[in-house]
Protein backbone atom coordinates (compact mmCIF):
# COMPACT_ATOMS: atom_id res chain seq x y z
CA UNK A 1 0.00 0.00 0.00
CA UNK A 2 2.51 2.34 0.79
CA UNK A 3 4.85 1.68 -2.25
CA UNK A 4 1.69 2.55 -4.13
CA UNK A 5 1.64 5.92 -2.63
CA UNK A 6 4.01 7.63 -5.43
CA UNK A 7 1.59 6.16 -7.89
CA UNK A 8 -1.13 8.61 -6.44
CA UNK A 9 0.73 11.99 -6.33
CA UNK A 10 -1.14 14.28 -8.64
CA UNK A 11 -0.75 17.67 -6.96
CA UNK A 12 2.18 19.00 -4.85
CA UNK A 13 2.27 21.98 -2.62
CA UNK A 14 5.30 23.01 -2.07
CA UNK A 15 5.55 25.64 0.72
CA UNK A 16 8.94 27.57 1.56
CA UNK A 17 9.70 30.79 4.03
CA UNK A 18 11.61 33.33 2.47
CA UNK A 19 13.23 36.26 4.06
CA UNK A 20 15.79 38.62 2.61
CA UNK A 21 16.98 37.15 -0.86
CA UNK A 22 19.10 39.83 -1.33
CA UNK A 23 22.00 38.67 1.68
CA UNK A 24 21.80 35.07 0.35
CA UNK A 25 24.81 33.23 -1.53
CA UNK A 26 25.56 30.99 -4.28
CA UNK A 27 25.54 27.31 -3.02
CA UNK A 28 25.82 24.06 -4.28
CA UNK A 29 22.45 22.48 -2.79
CA UNK A 30 22.62 18.56 -2.69
CA UNK A 31 18.77 17.80 -2.37
CA UNK A 32 17.24 13.99 -1.05
CA UNK A 33 16.51 11.85 -3.41
CA UNK A 34 12.61 11.51 -2.89
CA UNK A 35 11.03 8.11 -2.99
CA UNK A 36 7.92 7.58 -4.92
CA UNK A 37 6.51 6.49 -1.29
CA UNK A 38 7.05 10.41 -0.45
CA UNK A 39 5.65 9.47 2.93
CA UNK A 40 8.21 6.92 3.90
CA UNK A 41 10.40 7.13 6.76
CA UNK A 42 13.31 9.68 6.71
CA UNK A 43 16.18 6.87 7.13
CA UNK A 44 14.43 5.54 3.14
CA UNK A 45 15.31 8.87 1.74
CA UNK A 46 19.46 8.75 0.52
CA UNK A 47 21.48 11.68 -1.09
CA UNK A 48 23.62 11.91 -4.02
CA UNK A 49 26.78 13.18 -4.54
CA UNK A 50 26.38 15.64 -6.84
CA UNK A 51 23.93 19.04 -6.56
CA UNK A 52 22.86 22.05 -8.47
CA UNK A 53 24.29 25.74 -7.86
CA UNK A 54 21.77 28.33 -6.88
CA UNK A 55 21.53 31.24 -4.76
CA UNK A 56 17.85 29.02 -3.37
CA UNK A 57 17.33 25.96 -2.25
CA UNK A 58 13.13 26.38 -3.74
CA UNK A 59 14.18 26.19 -7.12
CA UNK A 60 16.33 23.10 -6.86
CA UNK A 61 13.66 21.32 -5.16
CA UNK A 62 11.18 22.25 -7.39
CA UNK A 63 13.40 20.56 -10.02
CA UNK A 64 13.34 17.42 -8.00
CA UNK A 65 10.15 17.22 -7.50
CA UNK A 66 9.45 17.40 -10.82
CA UNK A 67 11.97 14.11 -11.57
CA UNK A 68 10.46 12.65 -9.11
CA UNK A 69 6.80 12.51 -10.56
CA UNK A 70 6.93 14.11 -13.93
CA UNK A 71 3.11 14.09 -14.29
CA UNK A 72 2.72 16.05 -11.18
CA UNK A 73 1.16 19.71 -10.69
CA UNK A 74 3.63 21.15 -8.71
CA UNK A 75 2.70 24.66 -6.91
CA UNK A 76 4.86 26.57 -5.30
CA UNK A 77 4.12 29.03 -2.14
CA UNK A 78 6.30 31.94 -0.80
CA UNK A 79 5.96 32.97 2.54
CA UNK A 80 7.75 36.76 3.42
CA UNK A 81 7.56 39.51 5.45
CA UNK A 82 6.90 43.34 4.93
CA UNK A 83 9.82 43.81 6.47
CA UNK A 84 11.70 42.59 3.58
CA UNK A 85 10.90 46.69 2.22
CA UNK A 86 13.61 48.28 4.26
CA UNK A 87 16.28 50.65 3.51
CA UNK A 88 19.53 49.15 1.86
CA UNK A 89 23.28 50.56 1.33
CA UNK A 90 25.44 50.47 -1.29
CA UNK A 91 25.51 46.30 -3.02
CA UNK A 92 28.88 45.16 -2.70
CA UNK A 93 31.08 45.05 -5.71
CA UNK A 94 33.43 42.83 -4.71
CA UNK A 95 34.72 40.61 -7.06
CA UNK A 96 34.48 37.00 -6.12
CA UNK A 97 37.72 35.65 -4.79
CA UNK A 98 36.08 31.67 -5.45
CA UNK A 99 35.21 30.20 -8.24
CA UNK A 100 31.94 27.15 -8.66
CA UNK A 101 29.34 26.42 -10.78
CA UNK A 102 30.02 25.55 -14.52
CA UNK A 103 33.08 28.51 -14.79
CA UNK A 104 30.63 31.47 -14.95
CA UNK A 105 30.52 32.34 -11.76
CA UNK A 106 31.39 36.04 -12.05
CA UNK A 107 28.44 36.72 -14.54
CA UNK A 108 26.15 34.98 -11.89
CA UNK A 109 27.29 36.99 -9.24
CA UNK A 110 27.04 40.39 -11.55
CA UNK A 111 23.66 39.29 -12.23
CA UNK A 112 22.62 39.10 -8.80
CA UNK A 113 24.05 41.72 -7.93
CA UNK A 114 21.81 43.92 -11.00
CA UNK A 115 18.81 42.58 -9.19
CA UNK A 116 20.03 43.34 -5.75
CA UNK A 117 20.62 47.37 -6.70
CA UNK A 118 17.21 47.24 -8.78
CA UNK A 119 15.59 45.73 -5.54
CA UNK A 120 17.24 48.69 -3.14
CA UNK A 121 16.30 51.24 -5.55
CA UNK A 122 12.47 50.60 -5.46
CA UNK A 123 12.91 49.97 -2.02
CA UNK A 124 14.96 53.43 -0.84
CA UNK A 125 12.28 54.81 -3.55
CA UNK A 126 9.72 53.68 -0.62
CA UNK A 127 11.32 54.93 2.26
CA UNK A 128 11.74 58.59 0.68
CA UNK A 129 8.22 58.46 -0.75
CA UNK A 130 6.98 57.80 3.10
CA UNK A 131 9.37 60.45 4.85
CA UNK A 132 8.83 63.76 2.39
CA UNK A 133 5.14 62.69 1.43
CA UNK A 134 3.81 61.59 5.09
CA UNK A 135 0.19 60.06 5.38
CA UNK A 136 0.24 59.57 1.08
CA UNK A 137 1.56 56.22 1.37
CA UNK A 138 -0.80 53.48 2.36
CA UNK A 139 0.14 50.19 3.82
CA UNK A 140 -0.93 48.25 0.49
CA UNK A 141 1.70 49.97 -0.72
CA UNK A 142 4.31 48.22 1.45
CA UNK A 143 3.13 45.12 1.00
CA UNK A 144 2.83 45.21 -2.59
CA UNK A 145 6.39 46.63 -2.85
CA UNK A 146 7.02 43.31 -0.44
CA UNK A 147 5.31 40.77 -2.86
CA UNK A 148 7.16 42.80 -5.75
CA UNK A 149 10.28 42.54 -4.43
CA UNK A 150 9.84 38.75 -4.07
CA UNK A 151 8.31 38.10 -6.94
CA UNK A 152 11.41 39.35 -8.62
CA UNK A 153 14.11 37.35 -7.11
CA UNK A 154 11.86 34.41 -8.13
CA UNK A 155 11.68 34.65 -11.28
CA UNK A 156 15.48 35.04 -11.25
CA UNK A 157 15.63 32.14 -9.32
CA UNK A 158 13.59 30.01 -11.11
CA UNK A 159 14.82 31.15 -14.75
CA UNK A 160 13.36 30.02 -17.56
CA UNK A 161 11.45 27.53 -15.49
CA UNK A 162 7.67 28.88 -16.00
CA UNK A 163 6.69 28.92 -12.40
CA UNK A 164 4.56 31.35 -11.35
CA UNK A 165 4.68 30.88 -7.41
CA UNK A 166 1.73 32.08 -4.97
CA UNK A 167 3.32 34.62 -2.95
CA UNK A 168 1.64 35.45 0.84
CA UNK A 169 3.16 38.44 2.63
CA UNK A 170 2.78 38.66 6.34
CA UNK A 171 3.23 41.52 8.61
CA UNK A 172 6.27 41.43 10.12
CA UNK A 173 8.34 42.69 13.86
CA UNK A 174 11.20 44.68 14.40
CA UNK A 175 13.11 47.29 14.86
CA UNK A 176 15.17 47.75 12.07
CA UNK A 177 16.39 51.67 12.71
CA UNK A 178 19.45 51.63 10.72
CA UNK A 179 17.61 50.22 7.64
CA UNK A 180 15.44 53.39 8.35
CA UNK A 181 11.99 50.93 9.68
CA UNK A 182 10.66 49.74 12.87
CA UNK A 183 7.54 47.36 12.61
CA UNK A 184 5.42 47.41 15.76
CA UNK A 185 3.14 44.58 15.57
CA UNK A 186 1.48 41.21 17.51
CA UNK A 187 3.08 38.29 16.30
CA UNK A 188 -0.69 37.49 16.64
CA UNK A 189 -1.49 39.36 14.04
CA UNK A 190 1.05 37.47 11.96
CA UNK A 191 -0.15 34.16 12.43
CA UNK A 192 -3.68 35.33 11.67
CA UNK A 193 -2.68 35.76 7.99
CA UNK A 194 -0.22 33.26 7.46
CA UNK A 195 -3.26 30.71 8.49
CA UNK A 196 -6.04 32.44 6.70
CA UNK A 197 -3.71 33.05 2.97
CA UNK A 198 -2.72 29.32 3.44
CA UNK A 199 -5.13 27.61 4.52
CA UNK A 200 -7.53 29.56 1.87
CA UNK A 201 -5.28 28.44 -0.64
CA UNK A 202 -4.40 25.16 -0.08
CA UNK A 203 -8.16 24.33 0.51
CA UNK A 204 -9.18 25.80 -2.78
CA UNK A 205 -6.67 23.39 -4.74
CA UNK A 206 -6.20 20.41 -2.41
CA UNK A 207 -2.92 18.66 -3.30
CA UNK A 208 -1.68 14.98 -2.31
CA UNK A 209 1.41 15.78 -0.69
CA UNK A 210 2.92 18.76 0.63
CA UNK A 211 6.38 19.84 1.20
CA UNK A 212 7.73 22.73 3.69
CA UNK A 213 11.44 23.99 3.05
CA UNK A 214 12.48 26.18 5.77
CA UNK A 215 15.71 26.72 4.79
CA UNK A 216 15.31 30.58 4.14
CA UNK A 217 12.97 31.39 6.55
CA UNK A 218 14.45 33.92 9.37
CA UNK A 219 13.48 34.46 13.42
CA UNK A 220 10.31 33.19 14.31
CA UNK A 221 8.70 32.94 10.96
CA UNK A 222 9.83 29.03 10.21
CA UNK A 223 8.55 28.24 13.87
CA UNK A 224 4.88 29.89 13.36
CA UNK A 225 4.79 28.42 9.46
CA UNK A 226 5.73 24.73 10.52
CA UNK A 227 2.82 24.65 13.37
CA UNK A 228 0.15 26.43 10.83
CA UNK A 229 1.03 24.29 7.79
CA UNK A 230 1.03 21.37 10.36
CA UNK A 231 -2.53 21.91 11.50
CA UNK A 232 -3.64 23.21 8.11
CA UNK A 233 -2.63 19.78 6.56
CA UNK A 234 -4.64 17.72 9.30
CA UNK A 235 -7.76 19.29 8.99
CA UNK A 236 -7.48 18.69 5.11
CA UNK A 237 -7.05 15.46 5.41
CA UNK A 238 -10.11 15.29 7.79
CA UNK A 239 -12.05 16.91 5.58
CA UNK A 240 -10.62 15.71 2.15
CA UNK A 241 -8.72 12.73 2.77
CA UNK A 242 -5.48 14.57 1.84
CA UNK A 243 -3.40 15.45 1.77
CA UNK A 244 -1.41 12.04 2.72
CA UNK A 245 2.26 13.42 3.32
CA UNK A 246 3.79 16.27 4.73
CA UNK A 247 7.55 16.67 4.08
CA UNK A 248 9.22 19.05 6.07
CA UNK A 249 13.01 19.97 4.97
CA UNK A 250 15.60 22.42 5.86
CA UNK A 251 19.60 22.82 4.39
CA UNK A 252 22.52 23.43 6.39
CA UNK A 253 23.57 26.63 6.81
CA UNK A 254 25.08 28.94 3.79
CA UNK A 255 27.45 32.32 4.96
CA UNK A 256 29.41 32.34 1.76
CA UNK A 257 29.47 31.71 -1.86
CA UNK A 258 30.51 28.32 -3.37
CA UNK A 259 29.68 26.24 -0.14
CA UNK A 260 28.01 23.07 -0.38
CA UNK A 261 24.23 22.80 1.65
CA UNK A 262 22.70 19.41 2.06
CA UNK A 263 19.09 19.91 2.45
CA UNK A 264 18.14 17.25 5.22
CA UNK A 265 14.69 15.86 5.74
CA UNK A 266 12.98 17.62 9.39
CA UNK A 267 10.17 15.48 9.52
CA UNK A 268 7.94 13.19 7.64
CA UNK A 269 4.38 12.96 8.71
CA UNK A 270 2.26 10.19 6.86
CA UNK A 271 -1.12 10.85 7.74
CA UNK A 272 -3.18 7.14 6.68
CA UNK A 273 -0.05 5.68 9.10
CA UNK A 274 -0.08 8.57 12.17
CA UNK A 275 -4.31 8.30 12.07
CA UNK A 276 -5.29 11.66 12.40
CA UNK A 277 -9.00 11.67 13.13
CA UNK A 278 -11.50 14.24 13.39
CA UNK A 279 -11.97 14.54 17.03
CA UNK A 280 -8.25 15.18 16.96
CA UNK A 281 -8.26 18.44 14.85
CA UNK A 282 -10.99 19.74 16.87
CA UNK A 283 -9.61 19.29 20.21
CA UNK A 284 -5.81 20.87 18.79
CA UNK A 285 -8.41 23.75 17.35
CA UNK A 286 -10.36 24.17 20.77
CA UNK A 287 -13.05 26.52 21.85
CA UNK A 288 -12.62 29.58 21.16
CA UNK A 289 -12.24 31.98 24.57
CA UNK A 290 -11.03 35.35 24.95
CA UNK A 291 -11.11 38.34 22.95
CA UNK A 292 -11.55 38.76 19.14
CA UNK A 293 -8.53 41.97 19.22
CA UNK A 294 -6.94 43.48 22.02
CA UNK A 295 -5.33 46.84 21.87
CA UNK A 296 -2.50 46.41 23.95
CA UNK A 297 0.08 48.31 21.97
CA UNK A 298 -2.28 51.82 21.73
CA UNK A 299 -2.74 55.40 23.49
CA UNK A 300 -6.14 56.50 23.50
CA UNK A 301 -5.90 58.80 20.37
CA UNK A 302 -4.49 56.02 18.12
CA UNK A 303 -7.32 53.52 19.36
CA UNK A 304 -9.91 55.70 18.49
CA UNK A 305 -10.60 54.50 14.61
CA UNK A 306 -9.55 50.87 15.23
CA UNK A 307 -12.42 50.54 17.78
CA UNK A 308 -14.74 52.48 15.93
CA UNK A 309 -14.15 49.76 12.55
CA UNK A 310 -14.45 46.73 15.30
CA UNK A 311 -16.83 47.14 17.18
CA UNK A 312 -19.27 45.24 15.38
CA UNK A 313 -17.13 42.20 15.45
CA UNK A 314 -16.43 42.98 19.49
CA UNK A 315 -20.24 42.16 19.84
CA UNK A 316 -19.82 39.35 18.71
CA UNK A 317 -17.36 37.75 21.04
CA UNK A 318 -20.29 36.19 22.89
CA UNK A 319 -22.27 34.63 20.44
CA UNK A 320 -18.99 32.88 18.82
CA UNK A 321 -17.85 31.38 22.59
CA UNK A 322 -21.06 29.68 23.27
CA UNK A 323 -21.41 28.43 19.92
CA UNK A 324 -17.93 27.16 20.28
CA UNK A 325 -18.43 25.54 23.30
CA UNK A 326 -21.90 23.77 22.32
CA UNK A 327 -20.20 22.03 19.15
CA UNK A 328 -16.61 22.10 19.24
CA UNK A 329 -16.26 21.09 22.54
CA UNK A 330 -18.91 19.14 22.88
CA UNK A 331 -18.36 17.54 19.32
CA UNK A 332 -14.92 17.03 19.56
CA UNK A 333 -15.54 15.23 23.25
CA UNK A 334 -18.59 13.31 22.08
CA UNK A 335 -16.45 11.72 18.94
CA UNK A 336 -13.81 10.83 21.39
CA UNK A 337 -16.26 8.43 23.28
CA UNK A 338 -17.42 7.48 19.69
CA UNK A 339 -20.71 8.65 20.13
CA UNK A 340 -21.30 9.05 16.61
CA UNK A 341 -25.48 8.81 16.75
CA UNK A 342 -25.28 11.53 19.34
CA UNK A 343 -23.28 13.89 16.98
CA UNK A 344 -25.51 13.28 13.97
CA UNK A 345 -28.67 14.16 16.31
CA UNK A 346 -27.11 17.41 17.20
CA UNK A 347 -25.44 18.83 14.01
CA UNK A 348 -28.51 17.80 12.30
CA UNK A 349 -31.91 17.85 14.21
CA UNK A 350 -30.88 20.09 17.66
CA UNK A 351 -28.13 22.28 16.02
CA UNK A 352 -28.49 22.98 12.95
CA UNK A 353 -29.55 26.41 13.31
CA UNK A 354 -26.77 27.13 15.36
CA UNK A 355 -23.93 25.55 12.61
CA UNK A 356 -25.14 27.97 10.09
CA UNK A 357 -25.25 31.07 13.12
CA UNK A 358 -21.57 30.00 13.47
CA UNK A 359 -20.41 29.76 10.66
CA UNK A 360 -22.02 33.18 9.63
CA UNK A 361 -20.46 35.29 12.56
CA UNK A 362 -16.84 33.34 12.49
CA UNK A 363 -16.91 34.14 8.66
CA UNK A 364 -18.03 37.55 9.11
CA UNK A 365 -15.25 38.19 12.32
CA UNK A 366 -12.38 36.53 10.43
CA UNK A 367 -13.07 38.82 7.56
CA UNK A 368 -13.28 42.10 9.06
CA UNK A 369 -10.34 41.47 11.57
CA UNK A 370 -8.30 40.11 8.48
CA UNK A 371 -9.54 43.55 6.66
CA UNK A 372 -8.13 45.54 9.89
CA UNK A 373 -4.81 44.03 9.67
CA UNK A 374 -4.16 44.79 6.39
CA UNK A 375 -5.70 48.10 6.00
CA UNK A 376 -5.92 49.48 9.50
CA UNK A 377 -2.18 49.95 9.78
CA UNK A 378 -0.16 53.35 10.78
CA UNK A 379 2.68 55.00 9.04
CA UNK A 380 4.41 57.89 10.22
CA UNK A 381 7.93 58.94 9.98
CA UNK A 382 10.09 59.15 13.34
CA UNK A 383 13.04 61.25 12.49
CA UNK A 384 14.71 59.41 9.94
CA UNK A 385 12.98 56.40 11.08
CA UNK A 386 9.69 54.93 9.34
CA UNK A 387 6.82 53.81 11.88
CA UNK A 388 4.65 50.93 10.75
CA UNK A 389 2.10 49.98 13.23
CA UNK A 390 -0.82 48.06 14.29
CA UNK A 391 -1.90 48.98 17.61
CA UNK A 392 -3.76 45.67 18.33
CA UNK A 393 -3.52 42.44 18.06
CA UNK A 394 -6.15 40.08 16.82
CA UNK A 395 -6.84 36.58 18.26
CA UNK A 396 -5.42 34.23 15.80
CA UNK A 397 -7.90 31.32 17.25
CA UNK A 398 -10.46 32.87 15.76
CA UNK A 399 -9.14 32.01 11.80
CA UNK A 400 -8.97 28.46 13.66
CA UNK A 401 -12.58 28.39 14.44
CA UNK A 402 -13.28 29.08 10.07
CA UNK A 403 -11.33 25.95 10.14
CA UNK A 404 -13.80 23.94 12.50
CA UNK A 405 -16.65 25.42 10.34
CA UNK A 406 -15.28 23.43 7.10
CA UNK A 407 -15.03 20.39 9.33
CA UNK A 408 -18.39 20.54 10.94
CA UNK A 409 -19.91 21.42 7.61
CA UNK A 410 -18.37 18.08 6.43
CA UNK A 411 -19.71 15.97 9.12
CA UNK A 412 -23.15 16.94 9.11
CA UNK A 413 -23.21 16.76 5.01
CA UNK A 414 -21.78 13.05 5.41
CA UNK A 415 -23.99 11.97 8.61
CA UNK A 416 -27.22 13.71 6.79
CA UNK A 417 -26.80 10.45 4.01
CA UNK A 418 -27.13 7.97 6.49
CA UNK A 419 -30.45 10.33 7.97
CA UNK A 420 -31.58 10.13 4.07
CA UNK A 421 -31.42 6.53 3.91
CA UNK A 422 -33.09 5.88 7.26
CA UNK A 423 -36.97 5.78 7.84
CA UNK A 424 -38.47 9.05 9.15
CA UNK A 425 -36.19 11.11 11.62
CA UNK A 426 -33.73 7.76 12.38
CA UNK A 427 -30.28 6.84 10.88
CA UNK A 428 -29.19 4.24 9.09
CA UNK A 429 -26.59 2.35 11.92
CA UNK A 430 -25.02 0.16 9.27
CA UNK A 431 -24.31 3.76 6.94
CA UNK A 432 -23.21 5.17 10.27
CA UNK A 433 -20.90 2.86 10.83
CA UNK A 434 -19.28 2.98 6.82
CA UNK A 435 -18.57 6.64 7.41
CA UNK A 436 -16.13 5.90 9.86
CA UNK A 437 -13.47 5.54 7.65
CA UNK A 438 -14.18 8.13 5.29
CA UNK A 439 -14.60 10.71 7.94
CA UNK A 440 -11.57 9.86 9.63
CA UNK A 441 -13.24 8.82 12.87
CA UNK A 442 -11.49 7.04 15.93
CA UNK A 443 -12.14 2.84 16.06
CA UNK A 444 -13.85 3.00 19.12
CA UNK A 445 -16.42 4.26 16.98
CA UNK A 446 -17.04 1.58 14.93
CA UNK A 447 -16.91 -0.83 17.98
CA UNK A 448 -19.69 0.94 19.26
CA UNK A 449 -22.08 0.99 16.16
Amino acid sequence: MLNGVGKEIRKVALITTWGLPRSWFYAKYITPQIPEDICGRPLEYTFSSDGSYSYSSTPILYERIRSTFPDAEVKVIIIGQDTIVTKCGSVSQQRPSDSCGDGNFESVLNFKRKIDEDDCAKNNDLYNSIVKMPGQVKYDDVRRRAEEALRMYAQAFFGNTQVNPDIIIVPGVGDFSSYGYRFENSIENTKFILMRELYNRLKADVPDAVILDITHGINYLPAITMNTVSLIVQALYVIHGKPRCLLILNSDPVNRNCTTSRINVVDIVDLDREGATINDVLNAIGTFEGTIVSLPLSSSESRKPIDDSIKQILNLKRKIEDLSRGLIGKIGNALGFGALLYVATKLIDWDGDNLADFEKHVRESTGEVAKMINEKVLINPDGQVVVITRPYAANSDLILQEVAVDILNTLKAKLMECRDRGAGDWYDLECLGSKVEELKLPNVTKVLL
